[in-house]
């Protein structure tokens, strides 16, 4: 089988996963998202849509038909009575109820939506319940009970939290920065707790952190385990396993590694990012991957940016945010001072949770929450700055193809100077030496010549002694002639 039959059957593979994915928890599959994440395959899409239209028809037949099982006023194992429709997820539907058996009191009872009963939602529903039952933490909503509905369905009563999201109490209220830091220590206690339990809820966002009034105090509560995972999955009796290319989260507050399709087994560090998110919106109003820039790209995009690129610090994203007044006003700061105090120590602390690399980020919700209240204190903080040489490597990291290229650019300009050097000592050497050899020539050249001149010397020399020699010679009386003159004298 050839590769583009290999490929052609992978994406099949995938939209018909996801597609049915969707009609399994109640959604009606987005054509046009499709469209927008697949461009290239747009003929095929039109296709396996018109193939899956029945199959489509059927889930929302399946749905409505399903629909008013649970209704205002129904009685829930004869203890419990629906009171009106709070909230509701991918699986599950959650109502205000009244207690009518025993305690007398509100509580919120979770029923996984009608037409959802499939194994794999059973067992997720399952595993919500049990982790909270976990769960003891004045933070965390409790869980008071569980059983099934007179038509079989499960369900599990827990404490009503009469609350808003943690960043519209914050805006709401206009609440200082020490004091949503506050808020949000509280929230990172609670996040340990969960831990502590062996509990990672991998879906921490504002809407599962409300804020409720005690005495009008503002409380912290997280809420919301449908998606949490056991770090021991003995200790829930349930093992649910995330499906190939399957996301769990949401998108804006997930992190990098619950955005890999890949082995990387998620820890406690996954929350301790999704906190991080979650404070970067406390502080300046909005989440690293913008809610608008979202809707404008395709999932796949959007989980890549999660994995690849790096958020700006808070202080940054504010000065360059068109509402910085009004998000100023919100946290009752000047602008200018809003943007010093979040430059340095909270953008160290918010970059530091929100770090790509997670054996960079707190290495628990315990860690985060200690440097926040080290900055509150004024102390000195355990996260900084990363360093150059980090930054550096960032950096090839990212741009990979563009720093190979500039690398074999200045590797050819240092192999060109490094020859050319090379190239220039041995001309000089060669110089030198000729220089060396036509003076030693030119010495040779004189001491041949000063020896021929003297040799020329000597023989001018001798030939004029030998001339006055032998004129003396002849000038000199000779032997008979001094007898001669003797006897004459």
């Amino acid at each position: 089988m050839s590769d583009s039959t290999l490929s052609e059957d992978s994406f099949l593979d995938d939209i018909a996963h996801r597609f049915l994915n969707e009609c399994e928890q109640g959604e009606t599959p987005d054509f046009e998202a499709y469209l927008r994440e697949y461009p290239e395959h747009t003929e095929q899409l039109h296709e396996i849509f018109s193939g899956f239209a029945i199959l489509a028809g059927t889930c929302e037949k399946k749905n409505e038909s399903s629909v008013g099982i649970a209704n205002s006023g129904m009685i829930i194992d004869g203890k419990y009575k629906l009171i009106e429709a709070i909230g509701a997820g991918g699986m599950g539907q959650v109502w205000l109820s009244q207690q009518i058996v025993g305690l007398k009191r509100q509580v919120a009872i979770k029923l996984i939506k009608a037409g959802m009963d499939s194994e794999r939602v059973l067992a997720r529903f399952e595993s919500e319940r049990q982790s909270l039952a976990l769960m003891n933490h004045p933070n965390i909503a409790t869980v008071f009970d569980a059983g099934m509905t007179e038509h079989g369905r499960p369900y599990f009563a827990m404490e009503y939290v009469k609350g808003v999201p943690i960043t519209e109490y914050c805006d709401r209220n206009r609440l200082r920065i020490t004091e949503r830091l506050r808020l949000f220590a509280v929230v990172c206690e609670a996040v340990l707790h969960s831990h502590q339990k062996g509990i990672i809820h991998r879906d921490l966002k504002p809407s599962n952190i409300l804020i409720c009034l005690f005495d009008g105090v503002p409380v912290p509560k997280v809420i919301d385990f449908g998606l949490a995972k056991a770090m021991d999955p003995s200790q829930t009796e349930i093992s649910i396993h995330t499906g190939h290319r399957e996301f769990v989260g949401t998108l804006l507050y997930t992190s990098p590694e619950q955005a890999e399709f890949n082995n990387v087994v998620i820890d406690i560090r996954s929350d301790v990012y999704s906190l991080g998110v979650v404070l970067y919106e406390l502080l300046v109003g909005t989440t690293p991957l913008e809610k608008l820039r979202l809707k404008e790209i395709a999932e796949t995009e959007a989980l890549r940016q999660i994995r690849e690129v790096d958020p700006q610090r808070p202080s940054v994203r504010y000065s360059g945010s068109g509402e910085s007044e009004g998000i100023a006003q919100q946290r009752l700061i000047a602008p200018n001072e809003l943007k010093s105090t979040l430059q340095r120590e909270l953008d160290w602390i918010v970059m530091c949770a929100l770090d790509k690399d997670r054996s960079r980020r707190y290495q628990s919700a315990s860690e985060f929450k200690e440097d926040i209240e080290r900055f509150l204190r004024g102390e000195p903080l355990v996260a900084r700055p990363p360093s150059n040489l980090y930054r550096l490597s960032k950096f090839v990291k990212r741009k990979r193809g563009a720093v190979a290229s500039a690398l074999a650019v200045i590797v050819g300009i240092v192999a060109l100077v490094a020859w050319m050097s090379v190239d220039l000592y041995h001309r000089r050497v060669l110089e030198k030496r000729i220089n060396i050899s036509h003076v030693e020539y030119l010495r040779a050249a004189d001491a041949i010549s000063f020896s021929r001149r003297l040799n020329e010397l000597k023989a001018t020399e001798h030939s004029s002694f030998v001339s006055r020699l032998n004129s003396y010679q002849l000038a000199k009386p000779s032997t008979t002639e001094i007898e001669r003159r003797r006897d004459i004298v």
